[in-house]
């Protein structure tokens, strides 16, 4: 879905002309290419990480209104950390599909802090518009299967917090990198 969501959105900019298509088709790439060639590594750069969500978001941006609120927050650097690859980007991932309503306001907030030395902390906070999931079950799944590879690549070296309030959903991550 996101790829073609994504290739729908840029052709909208391209009928329209817009400035912004030749940087969406770059994200794009990006996304894809980190996808292709990093998502088979044990580990990949913290950094090379951040970039791909960061594109992740910037195309979410090109297809949702004004009433979307979206904030992305870093604290600290995240230097010379490896991390399992794509092991973040589920919640962000899942605070987009599920954390937007068409029709109302909505709020989306992502942050990260590499403080301390080998420790990275995600926090993902976006309304909470869990009533309009159709489909339950698959996203159960992905987060089951997220739970599972962090148990694998993190045994008893993280923290997963999830609060869901009717308002609010909000994921906190702690993962000892070293």
């Amino acid at each position: 879905h996101f790829l073609f969501n994504t290739l729908n959105s840029i052709y909208a900019l391209a009928l329209k002309k817009e400035d912004k298509t030749p940087m969406a088709v770059l994200k794009l790439s990006n996304i894809m290419r980190y996808v292709v060639t990093e998502s088979d590594q044990k580990t990949v750069p913290l950094r090379d990480e951040i970039e791909y969500i960061i594109d992740y978001i910037d195309l979410q941006k090109l297809r949702l209104n004004t009433d979307v609120e979206i904030s992305f927050n870093t604290e600290g650097s995240p230097a010379s950390h490896r991390i399992a690859p794509m092991l973040l980007i589920t919640f962000v991932e899942n605070a987009f599909k599920y954390g937007v309503s068409p029709e109302n306001p909505s709020k989306i907030s992502i942050f990260m802090s590499f403080e301390k030395a080998n420790e990275v902390i995600l926090i993902v906070e976006n309304t909470n518009y869990n009533n309009q999931i159709f489909d339950a079950a698959t996203t159960k799944e992905g987060l089951r299967n997220t739970k599972k590879r962090l148990e694998y690549a993190y045994p008893n070296k993280h923290e997963l917090k999830i609060t869901e309030t009717p308002e609010t959903y909000k994921v906190r991550l702690k993962i000892e990198l070293g």
